[in-house]
């Protein structure tokens, strides 16, 4: 029954979306409109997210969606921020060319479901709207394709940011997938590019073997799902930095192999772009640059009021 409902959501996801908005103003009546769909998506998506059922989460899902493609179908809804929808991540690069949301639930049975969309303006300024579909387990090699938003590798992007050479932009995404084997997870850095009405995921610009001339078209980190994995793009450092992950240690003093075994060991590795590429640092020291990073901060020593020194640290907080 749940993988039934399942399919009709992905069928309800099809046929809401693939649409374009002529006009890109937001009025005051449109701006009404959003912001009372809004307070529904709001209480829904905390519902597909957190309730305690599977049946409720499920139906729940089935209303935001149906929901969600009603608030992106309303002209002008490019310039209206969402910014109640806490349950959803919704990413814009600088330039502001598009809109990236996503959002998932879990199931009692350990299993995930990504739902995602991009929201852009053509070439004539037109409001369009393109639904990526979930297909992360029916695939193989995913590291070497290019991928449209119908084989999407779901995920819930945290984090996206534009490098630039020879006048080439590219957007990367970091984010992060439950798989359903209830094992591992990943941690995916992917490209994300619109090409005229499509979207498409994957660029050839990822060397992580030393020396090696392959590039793949993304990275995938695949790890241990009790463990948790850093994987953040620091644009003082231009370096994604990452956990170094190693194979856990069995009672016999043996390593694993499978993927599902690895857990970061303490260290870091980095990508590094720098002349079209990003280029794979092992046990990167974030200390080693000129630049500081807001992680390389020392201590700063401070005395209480009897005149005993203890150590303060000042860790700043994120702005987004």
């Amino acid at each position: 029954m749940k993988f039934v409902r399942s399919s009709i959501l992905y069928a309800l996801w099809a046929c809401s979306l693939y649409i374009q908005a002529q006009n890109t103003i937001l009025t005051d009546e449109n701006k009404a409109l959003l912001q009372d769909l809004e307070q529904q998506l709001a209480f829904l998506g905390r519902e597909v997210l957190k309730a305690n059922s599977d049946n409720i989460k499920l139906s729940s899902s089935q209303q935001f969606i149906k929901l969600m493609a009603q608030a992106l179908r309303i002209e002008g809804s490019f310039e209206y921020p969402f910014d109640s929808l806490t349950t959803v991540s919704k990413l814009v690069p600088e330039d502001k060319k598009f809109r990236l949301f996503t959002w998932y639930y879990s199931l009692s049975n350990g299993r995930h479901r990504y739902f995602g969309c991009v929201q852009f303006l053509d070439e004539k300024g037109r409001e369009k709207i393109v639904p990526l579909f979930d297909r992360t387990q029916k695939q193989v090699d995913l590291e070497f394709k290019k991928l449209s938003n119908e084989n999407w590798i779901g995920a819930l992007y945290y984090q996206l940011f534009t490098v630039e050479h020879k006048r080439k932009k590219y957007y990367i995404v970091i984010g992060w997938n439950g798989l359903n084997d209830n094992k591992s997870s990943i941690r995916v850095i992917d490209v994300v590019r619109i090409e005229g009405d499509k979207v498409v995921f994957g660029e050839p610009i990822f060397y992580t073997v030393s020396k090696s001339k392959i590039a793949q078209s993304r990275v995938i980190h695949q790890y241990n799902k009790m463990a948790s994995m850093t994987c953040k793009y620091d644009p003082n450092k231009k370096a994604i930095i990452y956990d170094h992950l190693v194979p856990m240690q069995r009672a016999d003093g043996t390593r694993s192999t499978a993927k599902e075994d690895y857990v970061p060991d303490g260290s870091y590795d980095a990508l590094i772009f720098k002349n079209g590429r990003f280029v794979k640092i092992k046990d990167y020291n974030q200390k080693a640059s000129k630049t500081q990073s807001r992680y390389d901060k020392k201590p700063k020593i401070k005395k209480n009021k009897k005149g005993k020194s203890k150590r303060h640290l000042e860790i700043p907080i994120n702005k987004k």
